[in-house]
């Protein structure tokens, strides 16, 4: 199914909504003192005061002599989750990670949500709906809703968003999904959030189907800490997947059919265009995706030969590492074994750059 793969890193987002005057923070940003004052917000009064939240009170304890204005959220929810599976972890201290953890949930969701409803004319995103074709693919590492906000405005059963809802009812309706027979309708575009997201959320009790299957709520809607799992009664919680070493896209049984969608996609791309992901080296999981896709075999043993061409968009392809290991991880080092021929590897060093070339 050859097609072009789109995939969207922090700085797609962060270049949308700047462009609508709103300062998305990436992962070094979000305790700034500004969002802090505009978005922490808890549903009881003790807990609205930032000052006197369990998450401050993690961060102080386990990060102190730190600045919190400069820490990395995916660190600090990293921390988080590990701590929580300690067997070390005191009961008391249990309590308050809990606290701390549904706390950073809240906080990551209040900020994307008003990214997302102030953002009134995404241009990347946009650009990608107008141009998307029906065998395309958009695999997005952020937590926002920008692509569902906006795809939602142009028609509430676009095929992105049924493709969503596809994903979440493939545990009754499309069993041989999971066993690997087939990903996805054929004839559709593919929209991954390999990561979660903010309009995603999962049952907190480990039995009940919906700690694995997600719920979605619609662009227009949002969950609330009122919420209860239909199936069990059980609280809910948005769906981020863990960052950094706790991060497996074997979490769940929605995250593995996820990263085998894309790793299916990417396998067979006539072209792959980066937008705004550095490729962390802590990311394993997604480089592990990128390598086996492309690096792999086809059953009849032969390198995948349908790679055209692979354009990264980020301002850190003025440096040679980062265009050498993302080319190392695509296979365009060798790229003539890899893939049959020689691929181009285009930059543009802003997502403006790359919008004013390909925008018609």
């Amino acid at each position: 199914m050859p097609g072009t793969v789109y995939i969207l890193g922090a700085g797609a987002s962060y270049f949308d909504c700047a462009g609508a005057g709103i300062d998305i923070p990436l992962a070094h940003g979000f305790f700034k003192p500004d969002y802090l004052r505009k978005y922490w917000s808890m549903p009881d009064q003790v807990r609205a005061i930032w000052e006197k939240s369990h998450l401050f009170k993690v961060i102080g304890q386990y990060f102190a002599g730190r600045a919190a204005s400069s820490l990395n959220i995916e660190e600090v929810y990293s921390f988080i989750l590990s701590s929580l599976k300690n067997p070390f972890l005191r009961f008391w201290e249990h309590s308050v990670f809990q606290s701390a953890e549904i706390e950073m949930l809240e906080y990551i969701r209040n900020i994307l949500s008003a990214a997302t409803l102030m953002t009134e004319n995404p241009r990347l995103v946009n650009h990608l709906l107008k141009h998307l074709d029906t065998m395309d693919t958009i695999i997005s590492f952020n937590w926002d809703t920008l692509i569902d906000s906006a795809a939602y405005i142009k028609s509430p059963d676009h095929p992105l968003l049924k493709f969503q809802s596809e994903l979440l009812q493939a545990h009754h309706k499309h069993s041989d999904w999971y066993s690997g027979k087939s990903f996805g309708p054929p004839h559709c575009p593919a929209y991954i959030k390999i990561h979660g997201s903010i309009n995603l959320a999962t049952c907190d009790n480990s039995s009940c189907i919906h700690s694995s299957i997600p719920y979605r709520c619609e662009p227009q809607d949002e969950f609330t800490d009122f919420y209860r799992c239909d199936n069990c009664g059980h609280n809910i919680k948005t769906f981020l997947l863990p960052p950094h070493t706790a991060k497996s896209y074997t979490h769940n049984n929605f995250v593995r059919l996820q990263a085998a969608i894309a790793a299916d996609r990417l396998a067979c791309a006539d072209n792959i265009v980066i937008i705004g992901y550095s490729f962390p080296v802590f990311d394993a999981e997604a480089q592990s995706l990128f390598r086996s896709s492309r690096m792999g075999t086809d059953e009849h043993g032969d390198g995948e030969q349908h790679l055209r061409s692979v354009t990264l968009v980020d301002p850190s392809v003025s440096i040679p590492e980062y265009v050498e290991r993302v080319k190392d991880l695509l296979g365009l080092l060798d790229s003539k074994r890899a893939h049959g021929r020689s691929v181009p590897c285009i930059t543009h060093n802003s997502v403006e750059a790359y919008l004013a070339k390909y925008s018609r």
